[in-house]
């Protein structure tokens, strides 16, 4: 005979025996019937009866439990129980401690005067917030620098700054060198904040070299913004007789400016008339230039503050009414300054002038075409 390949299976037992534990309480009942009918002691019989079941029932539970075994590991050998090693238990490592929570700065739980400080911080520079205009190839910029960039060094040995708050004449190596950094996004933070600090940002002193960074700063402005404007400077030699125009027609929307401080000469140095006094005559002439050069702003402001508001809003630099002459005696340049008296005298020329130019009436002159 062939020797098999695979060895038997083993085959659960399968007991073909009645179960009598259910049903052995049935027939014991009748066969105690029957014995009683009979004549025999039921006693004997029921005694017999339960060791019978009892040995039953032992040999049943032996058998299920094998079969059970068998039916759990197929018939094959029983595995082997692997010890368990237990794993090293890891050193406990401390707690990291979690950081604080970030609480927000609340500022408009501080008190109305600690908040107004920390407006001033942020949006206030003492030296004026003195803009300077940057061109390249194609355009100009208006950018915030410190004192020190806005004028050329090579000018005057001393300057009229603006410096904590006051104009005063400084060595230029006093002039302070550093830029205060400004924060106009605070502004940005809710309604509550602009309104109680945007005056404070618009209302400083806003000094430029000249017209044209004035005129560059108010094209980034809203009018909105613009007629917020209260202070405003333009330095030594910035006066540009051919772009001063374009950035008063963009002034037109502050009539409420209180201060617009000349430190240059806008009036040109030419012959005065002759036949009136010499007050008279530089008034005329600072009428004439002014009214040419600023007639949208002048208007917008006259009309909001009426005509008085031209002499109490232009402060014109002390140059605007000195004479200089060559002495040939001395072969030396004179300066003839004038007294506070000769130099009211002439502003008030200069306002009457105003009025008569403003209030004339304009005939345009056509030319007639030659036929």
């Amino acid at each position: 005979m062939t020797q098999r390949r695979y060895p038997k299976r083993k085959r659960a037992t399968v007991n073909y025996e009645i179960d009598q534990s259910v049903d052995g309480d049935l027939d014991l009942e009748d066969d105690g019937n029957v014995s009683e009918e009979l004549g025999e002691d039921s006693t004997a019989s029921a005694s017999s009866a339960n060791s019978i079941n009892a040995q039953h029932r032992d040999a049943i539970t032996v058998a299920e439990v094998d079969s059970e075994f068998e039916d759990a590991t197929f018939g094959s050998r029983r595995i082997k129980k692997r010890k368990v090693v237990p794993k090293p238990k890891a050193k406990s490592q401390p707690r990291v401690k979690r950081p604080p929570k970030f609480k927000p700065f609340r500022l408009m739980e501080l008190p109305p005067e600690l908040r107004l400080k920390v407006y001033e911080e942020a949006l206030v520079d003492p030296h004026g917030v003195n803009i300077r205009a940057y061109a390249d190839k194609y355009e100009s910029v208006a950018l915030h620098v410190s004192v020190s960039d806005v004028v050329s060094r090579y000018i005057s040995p001393k300057r009229n700054c603006y410096v904590r708050g006051q104009w005063s004449r400084i060595p230029d190596g006093a002039v302070p060198k550093k830029k205060y950094q400004l924060s106009p996004n605070l502004l940005a933070a809710s309604k509550t904040v602009h309104e109680e600090a945007v005056s404070l940002l618009w209302t400083q002193p806003f000094i430029f070299t000249d017209v044209a960074a004035l005129h560059t700063f108010l094209l980034m402005l809203r009018p909105e913004t613009i007629s917020r404007l209260r202070d405003i400077t333009i330095l030594t030699g910035g006066w540009i007789g051919n772009r001063a125009f374009y950035a008063f027609v963009l002034l037109r929307d502050a009539p409420f400016l209180q201060n617009f401080r000349l430190e240059c000469k806008i009036r040109s140095d030419i012959r005065l008339r002759s036949g009136v006094p010499r007050e008279v005559a530089i008034g005329q002439q600072l009428a004439s230039k002014l009214y040419r050069d600023c007639r949208p702003f002048l208007k917008a402001l006259v009309k909001q503050q009426g005509a008085e508001s031209i002499h109490k809003v232009f402060k014109f630099h002390r140059t605007e009414f000195t004479k200089s002459f060559f002495n040939p005696a001395t072969l030396a340049w004179v300066h003839e300054d004038w007294s506070q008296d000769r130099e009211d005298r002439a502003l008030e020329a200069m306002i009457a002038e105003l009025n008569t130019i403003m209030s004339r009436k304009i005939l345009p002159r056509i030319p007639r075409s030659r036929s």
